[in-house]
């Protein structure tokens, strides 16, 4: 069968305490059906207040929830129940822990193994080396990106231990919107912050002053909030710039290296 029922409910908040329901031995959000020429927020009051107990009146509906939905079989057993996830995840991207690092003189396994967390990553550069570090990437003429993620990531920050290998810059991206196209956070070459845009071409939003040195490390996090860019060094606010033509405002996120090497163990969003 394919009859569809349209339902509504919702999460019930009160002093940092959800309240489910539990029915027909499972546990599940107070809903119903929308009857006919019925409002969805309407109907989502009513439910709830019938299938909790909570008077109709003090209930006040504060937001609206992501859209969640359930396939049955005629007999009623669930069978799949998906919910669709939206916003920033907060995530550290890494090498897994079960998968060993690059060893001089020993053998790799046989097959593919290792390699499928390094497919969640566009890479439009020379090369991502897979001894060393987790994350140590190359270009040999202009620049190149490493990047993952999708449109909903929005508002975030990003951050990652770099070091530079003998590169004119490099940093890490937020708002990737493809390979041509993102915001970078760099340390420079010639001792300086820099706060940029990709758009096909390269725009410098931004420099600052800053002594910058070859194999050393600098802990740089970049947040993007609305048209904002912000760049730290160890958690300090060094520069920050807004961004009033056309500005990106979603994407993914990454590295960044201009005519060098870059290195870094992880990367974390949050």
């Amino acid at each position: 069968m394919n009859n569809k029922i349209k339902t509504a409910g919702g999460i019930v908040l009160k002093n940092d305490k959800m309240l489910f329901i539990h029915k027909r031995g499972r546990w599940d959000l107070p809903k119903g059906k929308v009857e006919d020429g019925a409002s969805i927020r309407e109907t989502a009051k009513i439910e709830i207040s019938e299938e909790t107990g909570l008077p109709k009146q003090q209930l006040k509906i504060l937001k609206r929830l992501i859209p969640t939905h359930y396939h049955k079989k005629v007999d009623g057993e669930v069978v799949v129940n998906y919910v669709n996830f939206e916003g920033e995840p907060k995530q550290i991207f890494k090498r897994p822990d079960h998968v060993e690092n690059y060893q001089r003189g020993k053998e790799k396994k046989e097959g593919y193994y290792g390699e499928i967390w390094r497919n969640a990553w566009v890479q439009s550069l020379d090369k991502w080396e897979k001894r060393g570090k987790n994350f140590r990437i190359c270009q040999n003429n202009g620049r190149g990106i490493l990047f993952t993620g999708t449109d909903l990531w929005r508002n975030y920050s990003i951050a990652s231990n770099i070091m530079l290998q003998s590169s004119n810059s490099g940093g890490i991206v937020s708002r990737v919107q493809g390979v041509n196209k993102y915001y970078t956070f760099e340390i420079c070459k010639g001792n300086k912050l820099r706060i940029g845009k990709m758009n096909n071409d390269y725009q410098i939003l931004k420099e600052e002053e800053f002594g910058v040195e070859f194999f050393k490390e600098y802990n740089l996090k970049m947040t993007v909030i609305k048209n904002k860019i912000i760049g730290h060094i160890n958690d300090k606010v060094i520069i920050e710039v807004e961004d009033d033509d056309s500005p990106f405002l979603k994407g993914g996120a990454g590295l960044v290296v201009d005519n060098g090497t870059l290195v870094t163990e992880q990367i974390i969003l949050n």
